[in-house]
């Protein structure tokens, strides 16, 4: 009888075994392994601009998750530029560029200071040529020691917003370092995949429309400018609900600036572009004039706004700066903006072409507010005060 028992717990424990090993083998099928960073060679591919100092592989085990190695980056963000490192997906070492079936995306990362450190986790996606969008992902807080981050990513978001089966690279956006400069070791970036088909949702406009901040993708076709990018992290960039601060439908697009007060009175200058299929969708040759609306929760004059329209037209992006000022505002020059007030201004298209830009290939839109402290915070103060957008429209 003992024997019989026993031979029984065996065969128990081998099935039990098998089991296990079944599902872990399930679990690795459902995710695919994008870096262990691995060579120095390896690294030579990615993008880092310069404001990140630099990077170099680790063989420290104390700071190695998968493998035999990992990435060491030391952040700095000199004279407050944008540290940033982009992993490319059409390398030997990273081959997945179809994220259809991708559910998140995860990373391992120390980070050695004794401050918490803020980091962005997004992508970009390209279709060809100068034409791109971007998931902007999600800012996370990197604890001292050991992080572990995930990007959960809105499927149905991103089937519109991105070309989603053509992810160009992975970009980590650091907090600038430049006070005080930190190392980060970063490892084990995974890709979490899904069977679940790609929502295919299709996003409706009305005629004219551009933007109007209505619906949850609208979010996902603003980033920051580059020289905003580092910003975002203390500024923000929503969908704004707010009745009070909504010229039509059920809502705007919410920017508050980054305030850095050790710059004084010369700060960022708020700015974000409009970018993907509502706007690469219209040939705005075909109309006469670029319309929308600003509105800002605290009373201020604001000196100017620009305006760039960037073309996809060749090798490089062509862009055309002209400086909106008292001529394209209704009575704002050197007039304080009321509160909950909507101020429409009008970019003549006919004057940009004649400058040069392809009407007919138009890839982003990009707005400045001012440069100073008076266009990032209410008077007296250091706090900042959010401006309000709506109703982006191309009129005949």
């Amino acid at each position: 009888m003992k024997k019989i028992i026993s031979i029984l717990l065996v065969l128990l424990t081998l099935l039990s075994f098998t089991a296990c090993k079944k599902t872990n083998e399930e679990t690795e099928s459902n995710r695919v392994l994008l870096s262990t960073f691995s060579c120095l060679e390896e690294l030579r591919s990615f993008k880092c601009y310069s404001y990140l100092n630099k990077i170099e592989l680790n063989t420290n085990k104390e700071y190695v998750t998968d493998g035999d190695t990992s990435v060491k980056i030391y952040v700095d963000g000199e004279n407050g530029g944008v540290p940033e490192m982009s992993v490319f997906t059409d390398t030997k070492w990273t081959t997945k560029k179809d994220f259809s079936n991708v559910q998140a995306l995860s990373v391992e990362i120390y980070n050695t200071s004794t401050t918490a450190r803020k980091m962005k986790f997004s992508f970009m996606t390209r279709f060809s040529g100068a034409t791109r969008s971007e998931y902007t992902g999600n800012e996370f807080v990197l604890q001292p020691g050991y992080n572990k981050i995930v990007l959960n990513i809105d499927r149905e978001v991103a089937s519109q917003a991105c070309y989603i089966t053509k992810v160009e690279y992975i970009k980590f956006t650091f907090e600038n370092g430049h006070a005080d400069p930190y190392v980060l070791y970063m490892d084990n970036l995974q890709a979490h995949l899904t069977k679940e088909a790609l929502p295919v949702v299709t996003k409706e406009y009305k005629e004219g429309e551009l933007l109007f901040f209505d619906d949850k993708v609208d979010r996902y076709y603003i980033t920051p400018s580059l020289e905003m990018a580092l910003a975002t992290h203390a500024q923000g960039i929503s969908i704004n609900r707010n009745k009070k601060f909504i010229r039509s439908g059920t809502g705007s697009l919410k920017i508050t600036p980054a305030v850095d007060t050790s710059m004084g009175a010369n700060q960022y200058s708020p700015g974000v572009q409009l970018t993907g299929d509502p706007v690469t969708r219209m040939d705005f040759s075909e109309y006469s004039a670029l319309e929308f609306y600003v509105s800002c929760d605290a009373a201020l004059t604001l000196n100017n706004v620009a305006v760039r329209l960037t073309d996809a037209t060749g090798a490089f992006d062509r862009e055309t700066y002209p400086n909106i000022r008292v001529e394209y505002f209704d009575n704002i020059w050197s007039t304080p903006m009321e509160i909950g007030c909507w101020y429409k201004l009008t970019i003549d298209l006919v004057d940009l072409e004649d400058k040069g830009i392809d009407l007919t290939n138009v890839a982003s839109i990009k707005l400045f507010m001012g440069n100073n402290f008076n266009n990032v915070c209410a008077e007296g103060t250091d706090q900042p005060f959010s401006y309000y957008f709506d109703d982006f429209t191309i009129v005949k």
